[in-house]
């Protein structure tokens, strides 16, 4: 969006929440848990993959196709995996922030609290950039995943689909700004990064503001 943060009061724009980012938790918290489309995929593509897994592990069982060592062994890669891709996955969020044009990107880790963040100070985005800014690394993380089911054996597809469900999971955060987005659609929301003090700001205007 080709506005500046200097800008944004004279544009009509009304700042509404001050997020500091240690308490990131309580944010995700309430937004992923609000019922609108994007919190509702959010919960059903999890489900659905869990559904997925659970049946695919019990065909191989019963077909005796696997052991139950060789079962458990994958299914603990696919659950390492995702871990391993944390920095692929912050690596796509600064990617989809460069294409919208955030001149610089900076990376943050809570290990206290366990998240990590891709952040471009002062640049501030709508939602069409933030949804896409945030589904990005779950896009291709799990079209990648979904993909690769094609290609491998049937251990390797327990770990596929253990990895593509845990990614999607670890995904609460990313859904909980679209949420939020989404339950301020009567509004139009931007939003920026105070990356030096650790906030984000989010201001609103009037859609039919002139």
């Amino acid at each position: 969006m080709k506005i500046t943060v200097a800008a944004l009061e004279k544009k009509g724009f009304t700042l509404v929440q001050k997020l500091p980012h240690q308490d990131l938790i309580p944010f995700v918290k309430m937004y992923i848990g609000k019922k609108n489309p994007y919190t509702r995929f959010y919960y059903g593509f999890t489900l659905v993959g869990l559904i997925a897994l659970a049946a695919w592990i019990g065909f191989i069982a019963a077909k005796d196709f696997l052991s139950a060592s060789d079962i458990f062994q994958h299914l603990s890669f696919g659950l390492a995996i995702p871990l391993a891709l944390l920095p692929l996955h912050e690596g796509l969020h600064g990617f989809a922030y460069k294409r919208v044009g955030a001149p610089r990107v900076a990376y943050k880790a809570n290990w206290k609290q366990f998240y990590f963040m891709a952040v471009a100070d002062q640049f501030v985005v709508n939602r069409r950039e933030l949804n896409f800014v945030a589904v990005l690394p779950f896009a291709v993380i799990s079209f990648a995943c979904l993909l690769g089911l094609f290609f491998v054996p049937i251990a390797w597809q327990i770990t596929l689909l253990s990895s593509m469900v845990l990614h999607a999971g670890m995904c609460g955060g990313d859904f909980s700004i679209m949420s939020y987005f989404y339950e301020h659609k009567h509004e139009e929301v931007v939003t920026y990064d105070d990356v030096p003090n650790g906030i984000s700001y989010f201001y609103h205007r009037p859609i039919n503001f002139t």
